[in-house]
Protein backbone atom coordinates (compact mmCIF):
# COMPACT_ATOMS: atom_id res chain seq x y z
CA UNK A 1 0.00 0.00 0.00
CA UNK A 2 1.75 3.36 -1.19
CA UNK A 3 0.65 7.02 -0.96
CA UNK A 4 2.48 10.02 -1.79
CA UNK A 5 4.90 9.98 1.30
CA UNK A 6 5.47 6.32 2.47
CA UNK A 7 5.87 2.85 0.90
CA UNK A 8 3.60 0.79 3.11
CA UNK A 9 3.52 -2.95 3.30
CA UNK A 10 2.37 -5.60 6.12
CA UNK A 11 4.39 -8.42 8.18
CA UNK A 12 2.81 -10.59 10.22
CA UNK A 13 4.77 -11.07 13.80
CA UNK A 14 7.36 -13.67 13.06
CA UNK A 15 8.24 -11.48 9.58
CA UNK A 16 8.41 -8.09 11.40
CA UNK A 17 10.84 -9.63 13.94
CA UNK A 18 12.95 -10.96 11.57
CA UNK A 19 12.57 -7.74 9.32
CA UNK A 20 13.87 -5.48 12.37
CA UNK A 21 16.19 -8.36 13.63
CA UNK A 22 14.40 -8.87 16.79
CA UNK A 23 12.80 -11.70 18.56
CA UNK A 24 9.08 -11.90 18.99
CA UNK A 25 10.15 -11.26 22.99
CA UNK A 26 11.02 -8.06 21.55
CA UNK A 27 8.67 -6.73 19.30
CA UNK A 28 5.82 -7.72 21.53
CA UNK A 29 7.89 -5.44 23.92
CA UNK A 30 7.81 -2.81 21.24
CA UNK A 31 4.23 -2.96 20.27
CA UNK A 32 3.39 -2.93 24.17
CA UNK A 33 5.17 0.42 24.63
CA UNK A 34 3.22 1.70 21.68
CA UNK A 35 -0.04 0.65 23.44
CA UNK A 36 1.62 2.44 26.70
CA UNK A 37 2.11 5.48 24.87
CA UNK A 38 -1.08 5.81 23.30
CA UNK A 39 -3.89 4.89 26.12
CA UNK A 40 -3.66 6.96 28.86
CA UNK A 41 -2.88 5.04 32.10
CA UNK A 42 -3.07 1.63 30.52
CA UNK A 43 -2.49 -1.06 33.47
CA UNK A 44 -0.03 -4.06 33.42
CA UNK A 45 -3.45 -5.90 33.79
CA UNK A 46 -5.00 -4.61 30.91
CA UNK A 47 -1.94 -5.06 28.77
CA UNK A 48 -1.62 -8.43 29.85
CA UNK A 49 1.93 -10.32 30.78
CA UNK A 50 4.25 -10.47 27.44
CA UNK A 51 5.46 -13.81 28.08
CA UNK A 52 2.08 -15.20 27.98
CA UNK A 53 1.36 -12.96 24.47
CA UNK A 54 4.81 -14.47 22.85
CA UNK A 55 3.56 -17.44 23.83
CA UNK A 56 0.50 -16.71 21.77
CA UNK A 57 1.86 -14.51 18.89
CA UNK A 58 5.05 -17.09 18.59
CA UNK A 59 2.60 -19.89 17.83
CA UNK A 60 -0.36 -17.80 16.00
CA UNK A 61 2.16 -15.39 13.99
CA UNK A 62 -0.39 -14.26 11.65
CA UNK A 63 -2.57 -12.42 14.63
CA UNK A 64 -0.15 -9.16 14.18
CA UNK A 65 -0.21 -7.55 11.15
CA UNK A 66 2.64 -5.24 11.31
CA UNK A 67 2.56 -1.98 8.92
CA UNK A 68 6.51 -1.20 7.93
CA UNK A 69 7.58 2.29 5.79
CA UNK A 70 10.21 0.98 3.43
CA UNK A 71 11.95 4.26 3.22
CA UNK A 72 12.40 4.51 7.03
CA UNK A 73 12.50 0.64 7.75
CA UNK A 74 10.25 1.57 10.66
CA UNK A 75 7.11 0.57 12.09
CA UNK A 76 4.42 2.90 11.27
CA UNK A 77 1.43 0.89 13.08
CA UNK A 78 0.01 -2.74 13.69
CA UNK A 79 -3.66 -4.34 14.73
CA UNK A 80 -3.55 -7.80 16.56
CA UNK A 81 -6.37 -9.93 17.63
CA UNK A 82 -7.13 -13.47 18.71
CA UNK A 83 -8.98 -16.28 17.50
CA UNK A 84 -11.44 -17.19 20.28
CA UNK A 85 -13.66 -19.65 21.44
CA UNK A 86 -17.17 -18.82 22.30
CA UNK A 87 -17.07 -19.33 25.36
CA UNK A 88 -14.74 -16.58 25.93
CA UNK A 89 -16.37 -13.93 23.16
CA UNK A 90 -19.39 -14.15 25.20
CA UNK A 91 -17.38 -13.07 27.99
CA UNK A 92 -15.84 -10.59 26.68
CA UNK A 93 -18.74 -8.78 25.16
CA UNK A 94 -20.48 -9.20 28.69
CA UNK A 95 -17.57 -6.75 29.84
CA UNK A 96 -16.26 -9.15 31.67
CA UNK A 97 -12.68 -10.15 30.07
CA UNK A 98 -10.20 -7.79 29.20
CA UNK A 99 -6.98 -8.18 27.34
CA UNK A 100 -4.92 -9.60 29.97
CA UNK A 101 -7.08 -12.15 30.93
CA UNK A 102 -6.67 -13.73 27.51
CA UNK A 103 -4.34 -17.21 27.41
CA UNK A 104 -3.38 -19.87 24.89
CA UNK A 105 -5.86 -21.92 26.40
CA UNK A 106 -8.65 -19.71 24.70
CA UNK A 107 -7.81 -20.27 21.48
CA UNK A 108 -9.58 -23.40 19.53
CA UNK A 109 -7.88 -25.46 17.08
CA UNK A 110 -7.71 -23.85 13.55
CA UNK A 111 -8.31 -26.39 10.31
CA UNK A 112 -10.26 -26.53 7.86
CA UNK A 113 -13.81 -26.66 9.12
CA UNK A 114 -13.33 -24.92 11.69
CA UNK A 115 -15.75 -21.74 12.92
CA UNK A 116 -14.69 -19.19 15.71
CA UNK A 117 -14.52 -15.77 17.25
CA UNK A 118 -12.61 -12.95 16.72
CA UNK A 119 -11.49 -10.22 19.13
CA UNK A 120 -9.38 -7.51 18.01
CA UNK A 121 -6.67 -6.44 20.95
CA UNK A 122 -5.42 -3.73 19.22
CA UNK A 123 -5.25 -1.12 16.55
CA UNK A 124 -2.68 1.34 16.82
CA UNK A 125 -0.65 4.15 14.25
CA UNK A 126 2.05 6.07 14.99
CA UNK A 127 0.67 10.33 14.87
CA UNK A 128 2.57 11.03 11.96
CA UNK A 129 0.69 8.01 9.86
CA UNK A 130 -2.95 8.03 11.04
CA UNK A 131 -3.90 10.49 7.78
CA UNK A 132 -1.77 8.56 5.43
CA UNK A 133 -2.34 5.11 3.45
CA UNK A 134 -1.33 3.30 6.43
CA UNK A 135 -4.72 3.84 7.23
CA UNK A 136 -5.99 1.63 4.21
CA UNK A 137 -3.33 -0.74 4.82
CA UNK A 138 -4.48 -1.48 7.76
CA UNK A 139 -7.98 -2.05 6.23
CA UNK A 140 -6.45 -4.24 3.53
CA UNK A 141 -4.71 -6.39 5.85
CA UNK A 142 -8.07 -7.05 8.03
CA UNK A 143 -9.60 -8.02 4.48
CA UNK A 144 -6.62 -10.19 3.90
CA UNK A 145 -6.60 -11.72 6.99
CA UNK A 146 -10.35 -12.73 6.75
CA UNK A 147 -9.83 -14.17 3.27
CA UNK A 148 -6.74 -16.30 3.54
CA UNK A 149 -8.87 -18.35 6.60
CA UNK A 150 -11.99 -18.01 4.36
CA UNK A 151 -9.99 -19.90 1.38
CA UNK A 152 -8.66 -22.66 4.63
CA UNK A 153 -12.63 -23.13 5.46
CA UNK A 154 -12.60 -21.25 8.52
CA UNK A 155 -14.89 -18.62 9.47
CA UNK A 156 -15.45 -16.22 12.44
CA UNK A 157 -19.10 -15.60 13.62
CA UNK A 158 -18.59 -12.45 14.86
CA UNK A 159 -15.76 -9.92 15.47
CA UNK A 160 -15.58 -7.85 18.75
CA UNK A 161 -13.16 -5.03 20.15
CA UNK A 162 -12.92 -3.14 23.31
CA UNK A 163 -12.85 0.46 22.61
CA UNK A 164 -10.03 2.75 25.34
CA UNK A 165 -10.31 6.34 23.36
CA UNK A 166 -12.44 7.69 20.78
CA UNK A 167 -10.00 7.01 17.98
CA UNK A 168 -10.76 3.30 19.18
CA UNK A 169 -14.50 3.87 18.99
CA UNK A 170 -14.45 5.63 15.54
CA UNK A 171 -12.75 2.61 13.77
CA UNK A 172 -14.96 -0.19 15.17
CA UNK A 173 -17.83 1.99 13.69
CA UNK A 174 -16.25 2.49 10.04
CA UNK A 175 -15.68 -1.42 10.76
CA UNK A 176 -19.76 -1.25 10.92
CA UNK A 177 -19.39 -2.40 14.35
CA UNK A 178 -22.47 -1.36 16.91
CA UNK A 179 -21.82 -0.73 20.80
CA UNK A 180 -22.59 -4.05 23.10
CA UNK A 181 -21.90 -2.97 27.08
CA UNK A 182 -19.11 -0.87 28.82
CA UNK A 183 -16.56 -3.24 29.90
CA UNK A 184 -16.81 -3.81 34.00
CA UNK A 185 -13.00 -2.48 34.21
CA UNK A 186 -12.67 0.06 31.20
CA UNK A 187 -13.47 0.62 27.87
CA UNK A 188 -16.88 0.13 25.52
CA UNK A 189 -17.16 -3.17 24.13
CA UNK A 190 -18.29 -3.15 19.85
CA UNK A 191 -19.25 -5.91 17.89
CA UNK A 192 -20.51 -7.27 14.78
CA UNK A 193 -21.36 -10.00 12.89
CA UNK A 194 -18.55 -10.85 10.08
CA UNK A 195 -20.46 -10.39 7.00
CA UNK A 196 -21.44 -6.43 8.22
CA UNK A 197 -18.07 -5.75 8.53
CA UNK A 198 -16.63 -7.29 5.46
CA UNK A 199 -19.43 -4.48 3.86
CA UNK A 200 -18.05 -1.73 5.47
CA UNK A 201 -17.62 0.59 2.59
CA UNK A 202 -13.77 1.48 4.41
CA UNK A 203 -12.36 -2.15 4.11
CA UNK A 204 -13.56 -2.96 0.53
CA UNK A 205 -13.64 -6.69 0.92
CA UNK A 206 -13.63 -8.60 -2.40
CA UNK A 207 -16.77 -9.57 -3.58
CA UNK A 208 -16.16 -12.99 -3.36
CA UNK A 209 -15.17 -12.97 0.22
CA UNK A 210 -18.44 -11.33 1.05
CA UNK A 211 -20.53 -14.02 -0.75
CA UNK A 212 -18.56 -16.52 0.73
CA UNK A 213 -19.49 -14.91 4.23
CA UNK A 214 -23.48 -14.71 3.01
CA UNK A 215 -23.60 -18.14 2.02
CA UNK A 216 -21.75 -19.17 5.35
CA UNK A 217 -24.22 -17.42 7.46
Amino acid sequence: MVDMEHNLYTLDAAEAAKSLGYSIATLIDKLSSFDYGSIPALTEREEGDTKKWVSIRSKYPFTIAVIMDRNSNDIAGYWSFVPLDEKTFKRIKDGTVIDGDIAIENIPELKSGSRCYMYITMIFLKKEYRHTGAVNAIYHSFAKIISEFAENDIFFHEVATNAYTKEGESVALHLGMSFVIRSAERGKIYSAKTQSILASKYLKAEKKLIEAYFRYA
